[in-house]
């Protein structure tokens, strides 16, 4: 589709060129009044027929960039990496890199009148008996951290990532599980979009 609007869009501009020409040898080669009136007519009726070009090919273009490009749609692949450091005695610093990259080819922009971003960290219990399933937001939530806190909105441009990092002092032996999750709800929508993922790391020496 995006090929059909780039030719279209060139043959366009080359029939205004060749118009345009054509135009200039009729004024030239013009010997009355008459026949100045009837190129008048006839570049009249050109031109509208190429606006009439134009305007299929500009709500063209439109259809394909906002229904088929989806222009106002947006992803977010977020992922979790961690770092256990040393701290003091038998406490240890988590480290968390929480990065947002944008695979598509739009930007897309949110802050905190449309959107949330938040980290959770929570502590899984220890002692659970063998094969317990433990979802994701099972344990005690020891820190819900907004994110966009203070950073004046996102701006994601194509392909770009960002990093946001934030650090826990947890004890030697703890298990933490980590949900990083961004909501975005646009003002036409009844429901906001969402998009989460996870990770469990052990803290050690």
């Amino acid at each position: 589709m995006k090929r059909v609007i780039k030719f279209a869009l060139a043959l366009l501009l080359t029939a205004l060129v060749i118009s345009g020409t054509t135009a200039v040898h009729w004024v030239v080669n013009a010997t009355s009044s008459d026949q100045l009136r009837l190129i008048a007519d006839k570049l009249d009726i050109l031109l509208k027929s190429l606006s009439a070009v134009a305007v299929l090919i500009g709500g063209a273009w439109a259809f394909y960039k906002y229904i088929i490009g989806g222009a106002t749609s947006w992803m977010n692949n977020i992922s979790l990496d961690t770092k256990v450091l040393p701290y003091r005695d038998d406490l240890r610093l988590l480290v968390i890199h929480v990065r947002s990259t944008n695979p598509r080819a739009t930007k897309f922009e949110f802050d905190e009148t449309n959107a949330t971003f938040k980290l959770a960290i929570r502590l899984l219990p220890i002692g659970n008996s063998a094969q317990t399933v433990l979802d994701e937001e099972f344990g005690q939530v020891i820190a819900s951290i907004d994110l966009m806190r203070g950073s004046g909105g996102y701006e994601l441009l194509p392909g770009a990532t960002l990093d946001d990092m934030r650090s826990v002092v947890l004890p030697l032996g703890a298990i933490a599980s980590l949900t990083a999750e961004l909501k975005i709800k646009r003002w036409w929508q009844a429901e906001a979009d969402f998009i989460s993922t996870s990770s469990v790391v052990r803290i050690e020496s």
